[in-house]
């Protein structure tokens, strides 16, 4: 998750800590996973059977 992310969580000037940012973070991205699990799973399976989009023009 990018940083600026995290400025958009609910926070107050007294609890705005790094361990408190970083637990918010975490929660914020642990729900993003569970909303999109669906699509995650159906993604991975496509790129399984068919390989990664644009593959055939990587240099590397």
């Amino acid at each position: 998750m990018h940083i600026l992310t995290a400025y958009k969580l609910p926070h107050n000037s007294a609890m705005f800590n790094h361990d408190t940012l970083r637990s918010n973070i975490k929660e914020k991205e642990r729900l993003w996973k569970l909303e999109n699990a669906k699509f995650i799973s159906e993604y991975n399976q496509i790129t399984d059977e068919e390989g990664l989009p644009l593959d055939k023009w990587r240099t590397f």
